[in-house]
């Protein structure tokens, strides 16, 4: 995963972005960026609220539909499982020392697909 972001003063704009593949069917991958204000920025701990928006996409193989299909010698249904989102958020983010966590409540979905009620996220992040 990989976290970058510029900021003037106290507000800031960030993008993140990341992903696994494992094989052809088996794979994650997602992207989010966010406009927030931090707080107590001239302390090592901070606070950062805003506004944030994202997309994930992931596809994961499925045994039983691949068993049906072979025992059928026919495609009748996907050889995989997909999740797929897009939503606006809310997101809360503190920080101490680099070290953070994030929490973001979706506050819209444009697209879903068994999508998550709380994003969260924890990580380190350098700053030069």
């Amino acid at each position: 995963m990989i976290n970058g972001g510029v900021g003037y003063k106290d507000v800031f704009f960030r993008v993140m972005g990341g992903g696994f593949r494992f094989g052809p069917d088996d794979f994650w991958t997602g992207f989010r960026g966010s406009i927030a204000w931090k707080f107590f920025r001239d302390l090592p701990f901070s606070l950062d609220l805003g506004l944030g928006g994202g997309y994930a996409f992931a596809k994961a193989p499925n045994e039983i539909h691949k068993a049906l299909n072979r025992a059928n010698g026919k495609r009748y249904v996907r050889s995989y499982n997909y999740k797929e989102s897009l939503d606006i958020s809310a997101e809360v983010r503190a920080n101490i020392y680099g070290v953070f966590t994030q929490i973001g409540i979706p506050v819209h979905y444009f697209m879903k697909h068994d999508e998550p009620t709380v994003l969260w996220q924890v990580g380190y992040t350098y700053k030069f």
